[in-house]
């Protein structure tokens, strides 16, 4: 038990991380994607201050 639950958590956690840094070159729009996000993030993060 002890192997098996830290190994079955990351497990799909780092395949979709893997499978978006698979994909994230390859189609151009995954980068806008990406920088809405980081906005989104940064916008959350301001906020939170303010708040």
């Amino acid at each position: 038990m002890q192997v098996n639950s830290p190994t079955q958590a990351p497990q799909p956690l780092y395949s979709q991380r893997a499978q978006q840094d698979v994909f994230v070159p390859m189609p151009p729009l995954n980068a806008g994607t990406f920088a809405a996000a980081v906005a989104v993030t940064s916008f959350l993060a301001m906020v939170t201050v303010l708040a």
